[in-house]
């Protein structure tokens, strides 16, 4: 039978040279963290396809037949390639930039308090807070600090290493000036769906004027009268009236995660751990 258009699986492989190594079928699936019947099956296939035996019980064990020898041998080599692969994807994961993703809403602090040699061996990525998010759970992001989102709360929580509750307040130009009962200008992101519940729970009406994940354009506008809009307390600006318009309601207070993701990589995101955690978390957080 003509057999070169298949392959064998590294499983399969594995299982025979663990067979080799302790002479029993049953040692082997525990070395492999297998069930003996899953190892057998990997003899059976690896059989149908080289056409004979592979392995004979004697009183001393499963031993190799003539032909397994020959197999196990092939199956060593094969191996060790695979393992050479492995070595060299771990090497890459380990020389690669650590990927550090923050919400919109830090960068500006988070700039202001870190020098130029602090981003060696990082690559920063912001970008609003459920794409930091997302991007810690599809494994984009190594250790990321955006604020809480209940979409992605179960997936979230077991990579949580500090968190703190912020301020959220209104804010406005000077100018801005809204006539009695007419809709609040919104200038929103469609991730904000706590800023929209906040006036609806007051009965408030709205419209949405502005959307957009960048939060310096919603400031932009702000100051450019079409709207209002909400940020965090402590970055909140001097030029802006802030928290002092009676008909807006008050804004319940927001969860900032930091974030890091489980794997090989974790062990070099302490000093990015404490790097985010300097301006934004205090110690007992």
């Amino acid at each position: 039978m003509h057999n070169s258009h298949k392959n064998n699986p590294i499983e399969i492989l594995r299982s025979i040279v663990a067979i080799s190594d302790t002479g029993s079928l049953s040692r082997a699936a525990k070395l492999l963290d297998l069930s003996q019947p899953a190892v057998s099956a990997h003899v059976k296939r690896l059989q149908n396809m080289v056409g004979g035996v592979l392995f004979a019980r004697k009183a001393n064990g499963t031993i190799p037949t003539e032909l397994g020898k020959l197999a196990v041998l092939h199956a060593r080599r094969v191996l060790d390639d695979d393992d050479q692969l492995l070595r060299l994807a771990l090497d890459h994961e380990q020389r690669r930039p650590l990927r550090l993703g923050l919400s919109s809403l830090l960068a500006d602090e988070f700039f202001r308090h870190h020098k130029a040699s602090v981003f060696s061996g990082l690559f920063v990525h912001v970008e609003d807070s459920m794409a930091i998010l997302r991007g810690l759970v599809e494994e984009r992001i190594d250790v990321g600090c955006a604020y809480e989102d209940c979409a992605l709360g179960e997936d979230i929580t077991a990579m949580i290493v500090k968190e703190a509750t912020e301020t959220s307040v209104w804010v406005r130009s000077r100018e801005f000036v809204l006539n009695p009962g007419a809709p609040i200008p919104l200038l929103t992101w469609r991730q904000d769906n706590w800023v929209v519940r906040a006036l609806v729970k007051q009965g408030l009406p709205y419209r949405i004027v502005l959307e957009s994940p960048d939060h310096h354009s919603r400031l932009a506008a702000v100051r450019a009268c079409v709207g209002v809009t909400c940020v965090p307390k402590r970055i909140a600006t001097p030029d802006l009236v802030r928290g002092s318009v009676c008909y807006l309601p008050e804004l319940p207070g927001r969860r900032l995660l930091l974030c890091v993701r489980p794997g090989s990589i974790a062990s070099r995101a302490k000093d990015a751990v404490d790097g985010v955690s300097s301006p934004f978390f205090r110690e007992n957080n």
